[in-house]
């Protein structure tokens, strides 16, 4: 994998960059550098699992700014990240944080208040379970740190904003 930068100037979180699974996956320097007079918080997160595995068929229905998301013994947590698609609907469908566990089979997400509000039988998503990186996480200032265990992909994610952007350069190693 070729050295990746990725930027993040507003709240929440960028795509995930995949890992290459091939090459040394426990391997990976990380590198965080915010611009001058920023003021922003950030953490860098990772998963175990592949945002580019094949989607499961889930039920996803709206109230209001809540989606809820019927998918039988997902074992997600709040935090957790979800990619939604085939709901029809701009709203429904992307890239969404989990914000609450309603139980074993269901969960939420937060969405704007417009859309299909009907159960939407088509959609599927792919889940990941989210965890932080604990040096780089909360942070205000320039940090790095190495991941040591295989990992399948990580992204950015601001949670505090004000003004400026942060930098996030990802350098994978070679394997032996």
């Amino acid at each position: 994998m070729r050295p990746v930068k990725i930027t993040q100037g507003a709240l929440g979180s960028t795509l995930w960059t995949l890992l290459d699974k091939q090459q040394a996956p426990f391997s990976v320097g990380l590198g965080a550098m915010i611009t001058s007079g920023a003021s922003l918080t950030y953490t860098v997160q990772y998963t175990y699992d592949d945002p580019g595995a094949a989607p499961r068929r889930v039920l996803v229905s709206r109230t209001t700014t809540v989606a809820t998301v019927t998918d039988p013994d997902h074992r997600l947590s709040v935090g957790d990240n979800v990619i939604v698609a085939g709901t029809g609907s701009a709203v429904l469908d992307g890239s969404f944080d989990v914000a609450t566990v309603v139980d074993a089979n269901n969960y939420t997400y937060t969405v704007a208040n417009s859309g299909p509000t009907a159960d939407i039988n088509a959609s599927t998503v792919v889940s990941m379970r989210v965890y932080s990186i604990t040096a780089l996480a909360a942070q205000t200032t320039r940090k790095d740190a190495n991941l040591i265990t295989p990992v399948m992909a990580v992204r950015l994610n601001v949670s505090v904003y004000a003004s400026g952007k942060v930098d996030l350069d990802i350098v994978q190693g070679l394997g032996l």
